[in-house]
């Protein structure tokens, strides 16, 4: 007796790593299909474990995004035996297919018993959009992303309730796999540098007299354009007005969205600060331009602001 597969349709959502599903209702025509095949009461069977696919660096600094189609084979008993092939953009592709593999689902029924399946799996890769405000918390459970088992966990402590420095996105998460933009870097040091002056008044010192940060404006800019709307736009105004610290490149322009390398983040801190803040773990990394995730950035700021606090509080 020839093998019996049945198609379904299954969906993904894939959007700032998050994933849903909902299986689509079959259309008329794979109705008459299964009916032909002898069964006459279908059943698609239900996601059990949603598959979390990484967002590959690569692919973030490249700005590729899409959807992402896999076939795949599902035994009897719910689970993704094999993929069987993909679409799109190669590198999400097999991203894609390493998360289909860890896809469960309760059986699929057809007349009562449990059949093998073969399915489309559609993962969306897109990146998080900023909005208009970010989530800036004070205590490290607010962070739905985040657990004592989680990888930053230490250093978001220290930043969320020791130095009011931790913020996310509008999902309520911190997003630490994600690569560090500017604009996130903007406003952390921000924080960063009002948190020094609100130690240094407690301790009747100012934190610029004492040489603890000083300005930074390589280009000698008056005047600088970036995004009103952006959720970092504040951050920028107060760098520029009140510490006189301008990060926009040479023709004016600050690019929020873009990406930071460990080379140019730890040049920027040397500048504003001085050698002692820089990390020693930091200061031995050998491949420069590769960029800084943000729970890259929290354990080097939380190391940093170590040091720094000391200086007005010993």
């Amino acid at each position: 007796m020839a093998k019996r597969f049945l198609y379904f349709v299954l969906v993904l959502i894939f959007l700032s790593f998050s994933v849903s599903a909902q299986p689509k209702e079959k259309s008329s025509t794979q109705n008459t299909q299964n009916t032909k095949n002898g069964c006459r009461v279908f059943l698609n069977g239900k996601l059990l474990n949603n598959p979390q696919p990484v967002y590959p660096k690569e692919a973030k600094i490249a700005g590729i995004a899409g959807k992402i189609e896999v076939v795949v084979e599902i035994d009897s008993f719910g689970n993704v035996v094999k993929v069987e092939s993909t679409n799109g953009n190669e590198i999400l592709a097999k991203a894609a297919s390493e998360a289909a593999k860890q896809a469960v689902f309760s059986p699929t029924m057809c007349d009562g018993r449990a059949t093998k399946n073969v399915g489309i799996i559609t993962f969306n890769f897109a990146p998080v959009e900023l909005t208009k405000q970010y989530y800036q918390i004070t205590r490290i459970n607010e962070f739905s992303d985040i657990n004592s088992e989680s990888n930053f966990y230490e250093p978001l402590l220290y930043l969320a309730e020791n130095y009011r420095i931790a913020f996310g996105y509008a999902d309520q998460k911190f997003h630490g796999e994600m690569l560090l933009t500017k604009g996130d870097f903007a406003h952390f040091l921000r924080q960063t540098l009002q948190m020094l002056d609100w130690r240094g008044k407690l301790a009747n010192k100012n934190p610029a007299k004492i040489g603890l940060y000083q300005s930074f404006n390589p280009h000698n800019l008056k005047e600088i354009e970036f995004n009103p709307t952006a959720p970092y736009s504040e951050s920028i105004k107060i760098l520029l007005d009140k510490y006189g610290i301008v990060l926009a490149n040479e023709d004016g322009n600050f690019a929020g969205d873009s990406v930071m390398s460990k080379g140019e983040i730890i040049r920027i801190w040397r500048r504003i600060f001085d050698d002692e803040a820089i990390p020693v773990n930091f200061l031995t990394i050998k491949n420069q331009d590769e960029v800084m995730t943000r729970g890259d950035f929290a354990i080097y700021l939380k190391e940093s602001l170590d040091v720094l606090t000391y200086k007005i509080l010993p």
